[in-house]
């Protein structure tokens, strides 16, 4: 009787099992049909999303704007010029360097004229270079000139609360930080995303001149890392954008030639009524 009990629960719990499996098949079919389903909606709504999300950008990319004059900053970019002039003839004045300059500053605060970002390499020393003294330039100085938030901030800072009439990127010469990503060159701790912010510059001279190599591909991306600065400050900072729209601030690109002291004005950014449009 033990045994005849013993085979009935066996096959009533195979039958079990059987029905557990086909069950779990069954199942196991259907969720793979969902995820499939899931799939196909997935697809079609991020391609709905892309294309409404394209047509958002072109309706929100308006015409080019033309930044009004600035005279103040046209005024401030003379007195450089002049500075820089005395400074390659040999005749820097040094202004605004004595005791008198350091009382007026510290009572009455500092009103630069320029904000001005340009390279941490010792050889540009901005207010030398410029034959300007203490509380005339507002100087942000970091490898590369390349304008990331913290450089962004200090800009601000000089454009927007001491309304400085003139902002300046600034590259030079013989720059290290663009030769290294230029030549490829192997580089270590915090250097490796520092530099990283110049490979857009890079990437464009070589689409555009795909020959260059050597210096003459390092003078390019020089020239490229310049007006690189002004768009990745122009399209993060809002309040730059606003008042260069206003004619409050004047931007413009320059570079330092270290070999003779001379400074090359390159003037305000190509493209810079679509960036100011953004």
């Amino acid at each position: 009787a033990i045994a005849e009990d013993r085979v009935k629960l066996d096959d009533a719990a195979k039958k079990y099992m059987d029905s557990c499996s086909d069950f779990l098949d069954g199942q196991n079919d259907r969720m793979l049909e969902e995820i499939a389903s899931l799939k196909d909606q997935t697809q079609e709504t991020s391609n709905s999303s892309g294309s409404a999300h394209e047509a958002a950008s072109v309706s929100l990319q308006g015409a080019p704007i033309t930044a009004p004059p600035c005279p103040a900053g046209d005024q401030a970019q003379q007195v450089l010029t002049e500075g820089n002039a005395r400074y390659v003839s040999g005749s820097s004045i040094h202004p605004d360097i004595n005791q008198e300059r350091r009382d007026d500053t510290s009572v009455n605060g500092q009103h630069p004229i320029a904000t001005v970002i340009c390279c941490s390499d010792s050889r540009v020393p901005a207010e030398i270079l410029f034959d300007q003294g203490i509380g005339t330039v507002f100087t942000i100085r970091v490898a590369g000139n390349v304008c990331d938030i913290d450089e962004i901030g200090s800009i601000e800072y000089g454009v927007e609360h001491l309304e400085t009439p003139l902002f300046v990127v600034l590259g030079h010469t013989k720059c290290g930080a663009v030769t290294a990503m230029a030549m490829d060159s192997v580089l270590h701790g915090s250097i490796v995303p520092l530099v990283e912010h110049i490979r857009p510059a890079l990437m464009e001279v070589k689409s555009a001149n795909p020959g260059l190599t050597g210096n003459e591909l390092v003078d390019a991306v020089i020239r490229a890392n310049v007006w690189l600065g002004i768009e990745d400050l122009l399209r993060k900072s809002p309040a730059v954008q606003a008042r260069a729209k206003e004619g409050k601030v004047k931007v413009v690109g320059a570079i330092y030639h270290i070999e003779d002291g001379h400074i090359e004005w390159l003037g305000q950014h190509p493209r810079e009524g679509s960036l100011l449009a953004a």
